[in-house]
């Protein structure tokens, strides 16, 4: 049995440049696989459904006849052998209406997927079999605007949750070979937080014998733990830019698994990338590989620490703006005084809700601002 993984699938339908051309080369490795396994990114939505109430970053819906067209090209006239992962942080962006809209169109090109849904049916896992070997696909994203936390609500799968870690030991207790997915981590840096890494980790001893992540947008490394694989971040694998002009970082590991049995898999990493509108297996030239070696060979090293603590500084200035936002107030001291006087005057209050949960639900938030701040408070470190 061989699957392809590859990492986040945008299409902005307010894209300037909607032409998609899919080299030979990608045609070729999909055609080779059994199924191909894509992070859907965001919901297709039409213009009635409405934006997720509260939430702060934003929301994002697919261009339809693009995502079909790859679709149909990646499963050669049979779509059914792709899969979704819908558990990430915008399949909610909107709500229940989008979410059900994309569901119809995949269950109306008879496109397999897991990950969100209502209460438990966003835990359900997807089993591949092939030559009597079973594989199961368990996936699940980090907690924020949109995430199932209950039996009632409707959302996408939690990392964190208890039923995301009794789906994993079930289907260790049925399958041959169990895939953790998870979208989850700090955008745009090529090292993933400590605090990750420990559960991706915990993920491995709850049984899963490998950990495929993305969301940061960017290639990050993987590591051997205990034999099993941990690959942080496949990067971006068509990702048009939220203002519609272009790409955004479209550079990315491609991961190919051929499952034999248990303990006989041959896994390819293969490079691709998404310029001007071309999907298209990366050259040498290009520098992926070397990215990925480098981020490995940064995680694996024993300066990761500073390192990582360096990122976590880094992004000091853009988490003390998300908490003056969410008091209801600005940096700029003048603009404070005239906010605070307005809010006497009309005794409002300010605090905004939504905001606070922004900053302090998400772990990936939480976690780089409690280590920039405890390495200014017990290391003297500047923020620089």
């Amino acid at each position: 049995m061989k699957i392809l993984f590859t990492g986040d699938v945008f299409f902005n339908p307010s894209k300037d440049d909607k032409k998609l051309i899919i080299d030979d080369g990608i045609k070729t490795l999909f055609s080779s696989c059994d199924n191909i396994c894509v992070d859907l990114e965001s919901p297709v939505a039409g213009k009635n459904e409405k934006k997720l109430e509260g939430k702060i970053s934003p929301c994002l819906k697919q261009d339809k006849e693009r995502l079909i067209t790859l679709f149909r090209s990646f499963g050669e006239g049979k779509p059914d052998r792709i899969i979704c992962d819908l558990a990430n942080n915008h399949i909610m962006d909107y709500g229940e209406d989008g979410l059900k809209e994309t569901k119809a169109m995949l269950d109306e090109n008879r496109i397999a997927y897991t990950g969100a849904g209502r209460g438990r049916e966003a835990y359900a896992p997807l089993v591949l079999e092939k030559d009597g070997v079973r594989t199961g696909i368990a996936a699940a994203a980090e907690p924020g605007f949109g995430c199932c936390s209950s039996e009632e609500e409707t959302g996408f799968a939690r990392y964190d949750s208890r039923e995301y870690y009794r789906t994993i030991k079930k289907l260790k207790d049925e399958c041959d070979f169990v895939i953790a997915l998870v979208h989850a981590g700090l955008e745009n840096e090529t090292l993933p937080l400590p605090e990750i890494r420990e559960h991706y980790r915990f993920l491995i001893d709850n049984g899963a014998d490998m950990v495929i992540a993305h969301h940061p947008h960017i290639i990050q490394g993987k590591e051997d733990y205990k034999g099993k694989k941990i690959y942080y971040s496949l990067g971006n694998f068509i990702f048009d830019s939220s203002s519609g002009k272009g790409e955004s970082n479209c550079r990315s590991i491609v991961l190919e698994l051929d499952i034999k049995k248990e303990n006989d898999i041959v896994i390819r990493e293969i490079p691709s990338q998404y310029k001007s509108g071309m999907i298209e297996t990366a050259a040498s030239g290009e520098g992926i590989e070397k990215e990925f070696a480098d981020a490995t060979k940064s995680l694996m090293s024993d300066d990761y620490d500073e390192l990582i603590t360096g990122i976590c500084c880094k992004h000091l200035e853009r988490y003390k703006d998300y908490y003056y936002y969410a008091i209801g107030a600005e940096r700029n001291n003048i603009k404070n005084l005239v906010i605070a006087l307005k809010r006497c005057l009309k005794g409002n209050d300010r605090f905004d809700e939504n905001w606070m949960y922004h900053n302090l639900v998400i772990d990936s938030h939480r976690w780089t601002l409690r280590r920039a701040l405890e390495a200014r408070h017990t290391k003297g470190r500047t923020f620089d």
